[in-house]
């Protein structure tokens, strides 16, 4: 705050700043501001003093209200109530008669009192005051302030007079005045203050360029189990103090903080920005908010709500199977119109499987999927779900789009594939994502399969072994007695159709010679325990 610089007239001069200016021998001078020049003031030349609009000199003329009393009150100052009080004596404001340069009242304090305090009831800036000596003492004062980062001030005066006391003080509640003489009175006018400015931080919370109030809510949209999705939010401190983050902490399932305040505290006019991440692992999830704890004074913590909703991972799976496979890497698809419409005539237990009325497009069979979190057949997750797998060596749901299993919850999975006559795969590794799609090709090297447990096939390509008609998990001499017994027979899918390794709708040497013989005593390499 910069001290305006107040002009002292004689009181004999009573003209007006807009009558005709006073000659430089009218002025007694006691200090002028460095813009004022004696030339400005005999040319009638404007000026006007740095600061002014929000400085102040109270005089004690209005407002005033227990005067005579032990305590007395100022509300000259729109904002400012002024409380008065004497050690052991009473305050008043009365007219010291232009006493060492004062006018009009003046805030005096009878005695004997041994101290006069003086109280704001908001923070002010103080410049100075004239002190006065009703007393008829030569007297030294100290000013003790309370409230900001002040120094206590000595002044001193003669017998009868009165003396300016420059203060210079910011952000004061209240001073206090001692040292009296023996009678104990005190008098002040021309209290020069402003009302201390009110620094404080605000804060302010935006997701890319749109404001989002406490309270308020951000939407996350879909995303899949397995995936994520991270926003940045951006905070802004819009006040003028330093905004002090003490917290940000998230709430609901698969909410987290992916990356913490990047500034703390906020300078005024400044901004931070964090990141928050929906990583949903169940489609239930969704609903959550973080709160930002800090030192907004009304938004101390900021809540902002999220919604989301989360849906199933996909499995982008490939694999072959022997029998079928051709030399152009596709399958025969010879047998889809005998393949059975619901699932459950084909496999028991699978996940929540109903018939439908057709088949995708170039099905070749349905195959059983398993999940796991290790090698063991302990660790199997939920319950195994048929699915579609298509003549490409793609598996799709029974209506043809993305298989899901609404088991996964972003973990990373063994994925074992079984089929009817075909012997059982599993992945060589955990299958992990990031993107919500669990993507795995057993076709492209044998070591894909857990402990290299595929046959080559088609071209440069491996597949699950054919010729297991009883599905035992190894290929052997019932398997023979099964395909004698129905060799040459009318194919039915439900009746003997395991005994149709390559799945051309007909069961015949073919089958014995390039899947049962070629793969007797073969086994499945998918641990059963």
């Amino acid at each position: 705050m910069i001290a305006r610089t107040e002009i002292e007239f004689p009181s004999h001069l009573k003209r007006t700043a807009s009558q005709t200016p006073y000659s430089w021998s009218d002025l007694e001078l006691t200090k002028w501001p460095e813009e004022i020049t004696k030339e400005s003031i005999s040319s009638n030349r404007s000026f006007a003093p740095r600061n002014t609009m929000s400085t102040t000199t109270l005089e004690f003329a209005s407002g005033i209200s227990g005067s005579g009393s032990t305590s007395m009150t100022s509300t000259e100052l729109a904002g400012l109530t002024i409380t008065f009080t004497a050690a052991g004596g009473n305050i008043s404001a009365i007219n010291a008669g232009g006493l060492g340069g004062s006018t009009t009242e003046v805030a005096f304090a009878s005695g004997p009192t041994t101290s006069m305090t003086v109280s704001f009831s908001v923070p002010v800036d103080i410049t100075s005051l004239l002190h006065l000596d009703p007393t008829g003492f030569p007297e030294t004062l100290t000013f003790t302030p309370t409230g900001g980062s002040n120094s206590s001030v000595n002044s001193s005066h003669g017998a009868g007079s009165g003396n300016t006391v420059n203060l210079n003080w910011t952000g004061v509640t209240s001073f206090t005045i001692t040292g009296a003489a023996s009678s104990g009175q005190y008098a002040i006018d021309k209290l020069q203050l402003a009302i201390a400015s009110s620094s404080a931080p605000e804060i302010n919370v935006k997701q890319s360029t749109t404001d989002i109030v406490s309270g308020g809510n951000h939407a996350f949209g879909s995303v899949q189990i397995g995936a994520f999705k991270d926003v940045v939010f951006t905070v802004e401190n819009t006040g003028d103090a330093d905004l002090d983050i003490t917290s940000i902490t998230p709430s609901g399932t698969g909410y987290s903080i992916q990356s913490g305040i990047s500034a703390d505290p906020i300078s005024a006019a400044g901004s931070a920005t964090f990141t928050v991440r929906f990583q949903p692992t169940a489609t239930s999830q969704g609903t959550g908010s973080v709160t930002i704890g800090n030192d907004d004074a009304d938004e101390g913590s900021y809540v902002i709500n999220f919604t989301g909703s989360a849906t199933n991972a996909t499995l982008d799976i490939t694999v072959f199977l022997e029998g079928p496979l051709q030399s152009s890497n596709t399958m025969l698809t010879t047998i889809s119109g005998s393949v059975p419409k619901d699932p459950n005539d084909v496999y028991s237990a699978v996940l929540e499987e109903t018939a439908v009325s057709s088949l995708p497009t170039n099905a070749v069979d349905w195959v059983e999927v398993e999940l796991r979190t290790g090698t063991a057949a302990s660790t199997k997750v939920g319950t195994n779900r048929a699915g579609i797998l298509k003549n490409d060596g793609t598996i799709v749901d029974k209506d043809g789009n993305a298989f899901t299993m609404s088991q996964v919850d972003g973990s990373g999975y063994y994925i074992v594939i079984h089929h009817r006559n075909h012997l059982s795969v599993m992945s060589n590794v955990a299958v992990t994502t990031t993107t919500g799609t669990y993507s795995f090709n057993f076709t492209t090297a044998q070591g894909n399969s857990f402990n290299n447990g595929s046959i080559a096939g088609g071209t440069s390509r491996f597949a699950m072994i054919g010729g297991d008609a009883d599905g035992s998990g190894t290929v052997d001499g019932t398997d023979l007695s099964t395909w004698r017994t129905n060799n040459g027979a009318v194919y039915s899918y439900s009746g003997n159709g395991n005994a149709d390794f390559n799945l051309d709708g007909e069961i015949n040497a073919v089958d014995r010679n390039d899947f049962q013989q070629k793969n007797t005593s073969k086994t499945r390499q998918v641990p059963t325990t």
